[in-house]
Parts: C-alpha cells; sequence; structure tokens
C-alpha cells in the first residue's frame, strides 16, 4: 500500500486515536502527522510491512509515549532511561491509582467485585476462592480474567495511562478536562 493510500485510510482514524488520549485537538492533529512523516521516512527501506494497519497503530502508539514522556518526563542521556522517580510522587502516583482502583471495584457487579479483591487485593489464592465459592478452578480463573479486562477498560476509559518499559504505570491522570468528573487518578 503506498503512502497516499495510508494517509486517505487512516488520518481521520489516527486523529481520533490521539484525540482520545490527548487534551488538545491540536496535538491530536500533530500527533497524526507526525506518524505519516514516521511512515513517509520509512518509505519501504526495511522488511515487508504484512498487517499495515498494526503497523499504523503501532508507530501511533510509540508516537504516543514519545509525546508523553517529553511533556512529563525528563530523561537523563547518560542513564539511557527513566530517572529514578521521587519516592513522594511514587507514593502519590499509588495512592491515586489504589483509589481509582477502589472507586472502580465499586462500579463493578458484586460477584466480579468480590473476586477481584481477593485476588488482588488480598493477594489470596484463586483455587481457596474456587473452593470457597463453590466454582471449578479454570472458571474462576475465566472470571478474574474478564474482571480484570473489566478494570483495565474503566481505566482507560478514565485515565491517561504512561507504562515504564516494564510495564509498570509512571503517570497516571485523567481524561477529564473540565476537573469535574468522579475519575481522577
Amino acid at each position: 500500500m503506498d503512502n497516499a493510500r495510508i494517509f486517505e485510510e487512516f488520518s481521520n482514524k489516527l486523529i481520533i486515536f490521539f484525540k482520545k488520549r490527548v487534551q488538545r485537538q491540536e496535538d491530536a492533529k500533530d500527533l497524526a502527522q507526525e506518524v505519516f512523516l514516521k511512515i513517509n521516512r520509512y518509505n519501504g527501506n526495511g522488511p515487508v510491512v504484512k498487517n499495515i494497519g498494526g503497523w499504523v497503530y503501532t508507530i501511533a502508539n510509540n508516537t504516543l509515549i514519545d509525546y508523553y514522556r517529553k511533556k512529563k518526563i525528563q530523561f537523563s542521556e547518560a542513564e539511557e532511561g527513566f530517572e529514578q522517580v521521587e519516592p513522594d510522587r511514587d507514593e502519590k502516583l499509588s495512592e491515586g491509582l489504589f483509589a481509582c482502583l477502589k472507586r472502580f471495584l465499586g462500579q463493578l457487579d458484586p460477584e466480579t467485585r468480590e473476586i477481584l479483591e481477593w485476588v488482588e487485593l488480598n493477594q489470596g489464592s484463586q483455587k481457596e476462592l474456587a473452593d470457597r465459592l463453590g466454582l471449578s478452578y479454570p472458571t474462576l480463573r475465566s472470571k478474574v480474567q474478564r474482571g480484570r479486562k473489566k478494570m483495565l477498560k474503566l481505566f482507560q476509559e478514565s485515565c491517561h495511562i504512561l507504562y515504564d518499559p516494564r510495564g509498570g504505570i509512571i503517570h497516571c491522570e485523567t481524561k477529564c478536562q473540565t476537573g469535574t468528573c468522579n475519575s481522577r487518578c
């Protein structure tokens, strides 16, 4: 697929993708444009891309991560990585995420909430909980996975989350622009 067709197919989709993840509409358009610049620079140099959509969204996701890094996090070129997080800032992030977790748990059905509280907050055994609830272990595991997906969806709908290379959360902020919404990270 040539660059013009990629632009035609993905330009609006990328702007929508970025609008959901950044506060300013101008930034969303700039980020989409940056993705197309990266695609244009690639210009077929390298392996053949089989899944164009996946490739475009991988570039978009990496561009978004770069955007958040530039905006919020300072880097040390000598360390080639994140600076050490100040303990009080890390504690505030953990406290904020825990408050969001508690609030989001309250939005789940009672059974899912009980399962996730047992497994995630109390670090309880899934096998023990399955026995206690009279469920088979595979059924409980499925319920845990579905519950985790629901929680992730609630976080993603309410918060901009930035992960470090190991998957740990290093920054979280609400998507609410007015400051009047209930979801605060």
